[in-house]
């Protein structure tokens, strides 16, 4: 008898916790439902910015489309650390290899509608 009402106890308890758990989940989804709009709406219009306006976006590719300047630069480091221990021999390697690279590209597109301005 006593252990049916201490599984019982037990129990409810479990379930209290995850009723607790459930619920401050919840509350912190519904406190960042503010921050989630912000935030969504703040990278739509970084992305339409770099979209840029696109009222008179007609361009012309001319032929002159050339690569302006190249960079590119390989790093490499390889290290490799041996121990003993209790008659066993561990070999640890850390290798890392860094490429960076950066081109600036003409590709020739001019802008059909040039403005005047007086």
């Amino acid at each position: 008898m006593l252990r049916r009402s201490f599984k019982k106890a037990e129990n409810a308890q479990i379930l209290l916790e995850y009723m607790i758990v459930i619920s401050a989940v919840a509350m912190i989804l519904i406190t960042m439902n503010t921050m989630l709009k912000r935030g969504i709406q703040a990278m739509v219009k970084v992305t339409a910015m770099q979209i840029g306006n696109q009222v008179e976006a007609d361009q012309e590719f001319g032929k002159a489309g050339h690569l302006e300047s190249s960079y590119i630069s390989t790093r490499a480091r390889m290290d490799k650390t041996r121990s003993e221990l209790f008659g066993v021999t561990n070999f640890i390697y850390d290798d890392q290899v860094i490429k960076d690279s950066n081109s600036v590209t003409n590709l020739g597109f001019t802008n059909l509608y040039e403005y005047v301005t007086d």
